[in-house]
């Protein structure tokens, strides 16, 4: 029997195909489950880096020789220095359950606060480590999930708690009463002073950015999975000063409801950007004007018929990334919306 015409409508029906099949439908592969091990192998033996982070005069990136189980977390003092192993994750335990989840550098790039997942667990261990030596400080955060790591100038690090759980119940707990909480950076977790929560609303969770320039904390909150959210704010620093003492933080509500996708892009002295899909499916930018009493949203890039795939601040420009034809198609704008530069691209990719 000629393999390759049996029949498609038999495998619909449940019949398992034969190796013979296979093999004649899928190309001379051979059924060996080692000699396709060999291969992915192969496939995978590959340099790669993640895109570098720069804080102070140190960029931060994770760097993979090709096979190893997670990839090593380097840092570079500046553009011309040597690359040097800050943190590798392969060491953490003997089967490789134990993974670096998320690192962000304080914004002098002297500290480093990184999460530690392990055994596929949603719970974070947070721990700082001193960039220059290596070494950790000693501050360690337990019982974080579901957080962002978002330094407050030097002193510190806002991230989301939940309670610490009844023992033997760790896996069990329900995710009800999030709490953003601020971490001063050579104090206990016990000292850790609570910035929002809303026992009223226990359901929601809430995760917290800080804007460059130290002026905002932008709170999202979120109720499950769906990509609605509410944005609350809280001004810690007025024009280029200090940061606020924390029992100074007041939380005001920006947007209310849980009715569409607001993501943070940048904030400037007072004005905030936003991707959206408000009024617009395939999303546009928005700005919030915070100057007056009230603040004034105002359109700065419109939908379009192509997708937003992403927008971000760089210097005084937007740089915005649509979708066209599986590609992406990349340009420059004002913060107000003119158009400047078409970004060409090496090819197309995305």
């Amino acid at each position: 029997m000629n393999p390759v015409a049996t029949s498609d409508a038999a495998f619909r029906g449940g019949a398992c195909p034969t190796p013979e099949y296979t093999i004649a439908y899928t190309g001379n592969y051979t059924t060996s489950a080692d000699a396709n091990a060999a291969r992915m192998k192969a496939l995978y033996d590959y340099e790669r880096f993640s895109l570098p982070q720069k804080a102070g005069g140190n960029y931060f990136f994770t760097k993979n020789d090709g096979l190893q189980n997670q990839s090593p977390l380097y840092v570079r003092k500046g553009l011309k220095g040597k690359d040097r192993v800050l943190i590798d994750p392969n060491t953490w335990s003997k089967d490789g359950a134990t993974a670096l989840d998320q690192y962000e550098s304080s914004p002098n790039g002297k500290l480093l606060a990184y999460s530690i997942q392990d055994g596929g667990s949603d719970w974070r261990t947070i721990k700082v480590i001193d960039v220059k030596t290596g070494q950790p400080v000693g501050d360690e955060i337990k019982w974080a999930k579901f957080t962002n790591i978002a330094w407050v100038g030097n002193e510190g690090f806002l991230y989301s708690r939940f309670a610490e759980p009844v023992k033997g119940q760790e896996f069990q707990a329900l995710n009800e009463n999030q709490q953003l909480m601020f971490h001063r950076i050579g104090t206990s977790q016990s000292e850790d002073r609570l910035v929002y929560a809303t026992p009223d609303r226990p359901k929601l969770g809430h995760t917290a950015q800080v804007t460059h320039d130290n002026r905002w904390v932008v709170i999202t909150s979120a109720q499950g999975t769906d990509e609605k959210y509410e944005i609350s704010l809280i001004p810690i620093a007025k024009g280029k000063g200090q940061v606020l003492p924390v029992e100074k933080w007041k939380p005001q509500t920006l947007i209310p409801g849980l009715d569409h996708d607001w993501q943070l892009i940048e904030g400037m002295g007072d004005e905030l950007w936003f991707v959206t899909n408000k009024d617009a499916p395939k999303l546009k930018v928005v700005k919030a004007d915070l100057r007056g009493k009230q603040p004034v949203f105002s359109d700065i890039i419109a939908e379009r018929s192509e997708p937003l795939a992403r927008a971000q601040i760089v210097g005084s420009r937007l740089v915005l990334s649509y979708l066209k034809d599986a590609a992406s198609v990349a340009e420059m704008v004002s913060l107000d919306g003119k158009p400047l530069q078409r970004i060409q691209l090496n090819a197309i990719g995305t």
